[in-house]
């Protein structure tokens, strides 16, 4: 029985799952993006090397934080690929297959989860009846408000970046950042922000509406009522919840209370809901427990914490022996300070790139986003965007300049390496002037601080 509020968000989860034909690989589908937008040998909307049209595209170097919804789906691949139930060449082939338009407008993670359904439903890892009632049941959740009357909020912090890629903003930028009280719950709305681009007929999530009261902005004890829509809140944690109300399903001073109130400060669109299905699917199939997803997450939360990539770099300034093997053989030099560099989802061999007075490495994955996340961490948004994809190896003067302020002089190389699916690679810096004298440590802990 599909839960009453989800036949929407089903209907367009069906038609997006009927339309991708996963049988083909990439190449099938006419993109329309102008003339002369693609270079020759353009394969596909994935094959960001070839997209001359991003080429004048401004790369976001603003930093985001993965949310709880992305980690959660990065993990079910990790655990799909544990158990050998999927290949990451599947997830990639699956990806690919993606029609242009969910590929240019889904979230790199929402590609992850809608790849992942379709693999599941061809293993039979998911069954038609379970995926439909995830689905039904992520609307469910989303039908209901999250805040109460007398609730205390906070209203999403703005930037320049963001309002530069999204001028049509249906909240005031003078309650941005500010606290205030939940007065009324005024019902649930298409999305107006969606609304302003895709025009009549989109499917808009439903947002609640709700009216804040704001007594900091004005003098004494006067007031300002605002109309804010649900996205532009998250709660106060200093404040007090009214209203009488129960939050049922958070295990208070748990875990579950913590991962409760991350999904809370997160966006509750259709993406992040085709996440959170996926994941309720798999442990209701049994593909995967709740256990192993809440070890795996953790265990992403932990990349990067450890500082495998500044420790080799750092011991690499210090031990010129140590640097020569660095370069020779990556994979094993790693070995020697107990550094595993094949990734969870693939045993792979790691490189090590030298800068010089005479060479500047950069890496890119213009096919899809293949990172060193045993060595690294997660990757940064923008290495995973299309913008760095294509402009990195079309113009990697201008994009070093224009998006990292990074001027490399005309007489040295700029060396770009595209990295596909077996290599990955780390960039073994020039050692900073005035660190003479620093002990490795020092050296690594200043690393983790670039």
């Amino acid at each position: 029985m599909i839960a009453r509020g989800g036949s929407r968000l089903l209907g367009a989860a069906t038609r997006l799952l009927a339309s991708l034909p996963f049988d083909d690989g990439c190449g099938q589908w006419p993109v329309g993006v102008g003339k002369g937008a693609l270079a020759p040998g353009f394969g596909g909307v994935h094959d960001a090397g070839a997209v001359a049209a991003l080429l004048e595209t401004r790369l976001d170097t603003t930093d985001k934080p993965y949310g709880y919804a992305e980690r959660t789906t990065h993990a079910l691949l990790v655990l799909l690929v544990s158990k050998r139930l999927v290949a990451v060449d599947q997830l990639r082939r699956a990806v690919e297959a993606l029609h242009p338009a969910h590929y240019a407008s889904f979230s790199y993670y929402q590609k992850w989860a809608a790849a992942m359904a379709q693999l599941g439903l061809e293993a039979g890892l998911l069954d038609e009846r379970a995926w439909a009632e995830a689905l039904a049941g992520a609307e469910a959740r989303a039908a209901a408000p999250r805040f109460f009357v007398g609730d205390g909020v906070v209203v999403r912090e703005d930037s320049l970046a963001e309002r530069w890629r999204k001028p049509h903003h249906r909240v005031p930028g003078y309650v941005l950042g500010a606290r205030g009280v939940i007065v009324a719950v005024c019902g649930a709305f298409p999305d107006p922000e969606v609304l302003a681009f895709e025009g009549p007929g989109a499917d808009a999530p439903a947002r609640h509406l709700y009216r804040v009261r704001f007594s900091g902005l004005l003098d004494g004890h006067d007031t300002v009522d605002v109309e804010v829509y649900d996205h532009w809140l998250r709660p106060d944690a200093g404040a007090p919840t009214g209203g009488g109300h129960e939050r049922k399903g958070h295990d208070h001073g748990s875990r579950g209370d913590a991962e409760a109130a991350a999904l809370d400060d997160e966006d509750d669109g259709p993406g992040r809901r085709l996440m959170d299905a996926l994941a309720a699917a798999l442990v209701e199939n049994g593909g995967v427990t709740r256990g192993e997803l809440r070890d795996a997450v953790e265990r992403i939360d932990a990349l990067g914490v450890a500082a495998a990539g500044p420790r080799l770099v750092a011991r690499a300034w210090v031990d010129d022996g140590f640097r020569k093997r660095l370069l020779e053989d990556a994979t094993a030099a790693a070995a020697e300070l107990g550094i595993a560099a094949a990734n969870a989802t693939a045993p792979t061999v790691l490189t090590a790139l030298e800068n010089t007075d005479g060479v500047h490495n950069l890496v890119v994955c213009t096919l899809c986003s293949c990172y060193p996340l045993s060595i690294l961490g997660l990757s940064p948004p923008w290495y995973k965007d299309r913008v760095y994809r294509a402009r990195a190896v079309r113009d990697p003067r201008r994009l070093l300049r224009e998006a990292f302020d990074l001027a490399v002089p005309e007489d040295t190389t700029v060396r770009v390496h595209d990295s596909t699916a077996d290599l990955r690679y780390i960039v073994l810096p020039k050692r900073p002037e005035g660190t003479a004298g620093w002990a490795e440590a020092d050296l690594a802990l200043s690393l983790i601080h670039i």
